[in-house]
């Protein structure tokens, strides 16, 4: 119990419109309108040798898009730590997963909404965070309020290089994100990557990954290897969008679902996040997960 006491009190500390010491950011910035694109108001364009990076404002909601109407980051303009994507939000359901995460890994940055949520969720926490294009990073800060502080760490590489050369057992928590202008990455359905995601968490860690369940095949075969990977494997569907996420335990052990419960209650409090109802969602579709 002591864990979920230790985030109570984090949480209390918190301000709602500031993100916790040490971290800084500043509110995403607003921008001039130059033309409609999306059916919003398009505020940035880049064309790098990754593609196009295009940033549109959609009323009060901010967008990343890479060149294609598919968007790849949202988030709230006035609260840029409530997940304006619904699996995004899904995903920051596995910082309740295990006691005191003190290190975390994310593949694939993309705007950041999905960080910015975990650093104001678990401020103690060390995150690192790999991305391929170089440039999104940068923008994550400036237009959609990525905080910067000591406890992040950014790498510019390859998801798969960087998880064949991590150290094995650093990282309490996994998040996987790897998606582009077309779907989801080829590694979701790669062993031999699935297996060092394994191999680099803690005994006590937990993975939470992004996947789209079309075509059927390819998803079948990414949910066959986490199944004879990890101990235990949940899925919550997506309302919105054909995305599911999935939940690993390397162990198979998961808390206690009343603990989690005070803990998604109290961080809903605090950051308007949304935990309590995604963790009700995980609980109704995977009814033999907790025990009673």
């Amino acid at each position: 119990m002591a864990f979920w006491l230790t985030i109570n009190r984090a949480m209390n500390q918190t301000l709602k419109a500031h993100p916790p010491r040490p971290w800084k950011v500043s509110a995403p910035l607003a921008a001039a309108r130059k033309q409609q694109r999306y059916g919003g108001g398009l505020i940035f364009e880049h064309e790098s040798p990754w593609g196009k990076i295009e940033i549109i404002d959609q009323g009060s909601k901010r967008e990343l898009h890479l060149g294609t109407p598919v968007v790849q980051t949202a988030i709230h303009s006035t609260a840029p730590w409530q997940p304006a994507m619904e699996y995004a939000g899904c995903l920051a359901l596995a910082a309740l997963f295990p006691p005191r995460p003190q290190k975390s890994l994310l593949l694939g940055l993309g705007g950041g909404s999905l960080l910015t949520t975990l650093i104001y969720a678990l401020p103690d926490c060390r995150f690192e965070a790999v991305e391929l294009h170089p440039q999104l990073a940068p923008l994550a800060e400036r237009f959609f309020g990525l905080p910067q502080g000591p406890g992040l760490t950014h790498f510019t590489q390859e998801a798969q290089k960087f998880t064949q050369k991590a150290e094995a057992g650093s990282y309490d928590l996994i998040y996987l994100d790897l998606f582009g202008p077309q779907g989801a990455t080829p590694h979701l359905r790669d062993f031999s990557f699935l297996k060092n995601l394994y191999e680099l968490l803690t005994p006590q860690g937990f993975i939470s990954l992004n996947l789209w369940n079309k075509p059927k095949k390819a998803f079948q075969q990414s949910l066959g290897y986490l199944q004879q990977l990890f101990g235990s494997v949940a899925l919550v569907s997506m309302q919105e969008t054909q995305n599911l996420v999935a939940f690993a335990a390397k162990q198979g052990q998961w808390p206690q679902l009343s603990h989690l419960v005070q803990a998604a209650e109290q961080l809903d409090q605090n950051l308007q996040i949304g935990l309590s109802e995604k963790l009700e969602r995980l609980s109704l579709e995977n009814p033999c997960l907790f025990s009673p």
